[in-house]
């Protein structure tokens, strides 16, 4: 990220930066703020977080901006205020403060669910459904399946997906350049709901395999 900073400092780029998973991290890694990494950082972006994703409160939609440099702050509230939206939900103010100051145990028992259901769908798709890879997964329940093999345009990748396994997925299409050819996949679910769901992709390629539309 340093490197990042240098860049945006170089050619005058202001950083947001969405750090709304930042909960959300495996074993082995450990999420770093952009506006940790050194004062040039924190005086060049603002970051944005949010407990919507950790505890599952979108509903109440809050969310928080952590801006250090005081020249920044005051310009973002002034915006906020000439756009009338200044103001704050008091029951999803309520609720945030309630999720990070009294319901770690519930983000603690999130992530051992989360890391059995990321280990499952690994050794589901190397055992089952080779042909979609899955590289090292660092945080989120959000996975980028690498389907490329099926050698699919995104439409026909969505159509594919979505009539033939019956699994509703994000198109990596939509998510810019180098984002053909993957589908975005989600993993906080109950097991149960997983296992239907990669058991439905796999019989699609299967299908594919026994109609001789894609190699074993």
């Amino acid at each position: 990220m340093g490197k990042i900073n240098d860049l945006c400092i170089k050619h005058h780029v202001f950083v947001v930066s969405d750090e709304i998973h930042s909960d959300i991290v495996y074993k082995s890694f450990r999420h770093i703020p952009f506006g940790s990494i050194s004062q040039s950082a924190a005086d060049n972006s603002i970051v944005c977080i949010n407990p919507s994703k950790t505890f599952n409160i979108a509903g109440f939609r809050t969310g928080a901006v952590i801006i250090p440099n005081r020249n920044n702050h005051d310009r973002f509230y002034s915006e906020l205020e000439n756009l009338k939206a200044f103001g704050r939900n008091i029951f999803g103010t309520l609720a945030v403060q309630t999720a990070y100051t009294e319901c770690e145990y519930y983000a603690d028992q999130l992530m051992v669910y989360l890391q059995k259901n990321l280990e499952y769908t690994h050794v589901f798709l190397e055992e089952n459904i080779p042909q979609i890879k899955l590289g090292q997964v660092q945080a989120t329940y959000l996975l980028w399946l690498d389907c490329r093999s099926l050698h699919m345009p995104h439409n026909e990748l969505m159509d594919f997906f979505l009539k033939k396994a019956k699994v509703a997925l994000n198109d990596g299409y939509t998510f810019g350049p180098g984002g053909d050819g993957f589908m975005r996949f989600n993993i906080a679910c109950p097991k149960s709901q997983l296992e239907e769901a990669l058991k439905r992709m796999a019989d699609a390629v299967q299908n594919l395999i026994k109609e001789g539309m894609l190699n074993a």
